[in-house]
């Protein structure tokens, strides 16, 4: 007997075969995707990116240093590895706590 998410999955890959089979969807053009270095530890910004660009994504997602006063990176540095490794970034990261976190009511945390 199958669970239920295997249920679903099967209707969702049912459904999206018949989106390809009626060409009601363009599969020209490739799907963009960057992934967030944050998950790396504490590896060089030259390492995350070589592991990206080995793996073939094109775009980074910057791990934001919302501790400190800036990202922590240096502008100049990150220029050029993007250059360097033909890749962009996607965006930065937030990283939040208790002490930060978007949903709070307390304004003075948000």
């Amino acid at each position: 007997m199958k669970q239920n998410y295997e249920l679903k999955n099967e209707k969702i890959e049912k459904k999206f075969q018949e989106l390809l089979d009626s060409r009601m969807i363009d599969t020209t053009e490739r799907l963009t995707f960057s992934w967030s270095n944050w998950g790396f530890g504490f590896e060089s910004l030259e390492d995350s990116f070589d592991r990206l660009y080995q793996a073939g994504i094109e775009y980074i997602e910057i791990h934001g240093n919302h501790y400190g006063k800036d990202l922590g990176y240096s502008k100049k540095e990150t220029k050029k590895l993007m250059e360097k490794y033909n890749m962009g970034v996607s965006g930065v990261c937030g990283m939040y706590s208790a002490d930060n976190d978007l949903s709070s009511n307390n304004p003075r945390k948000r």
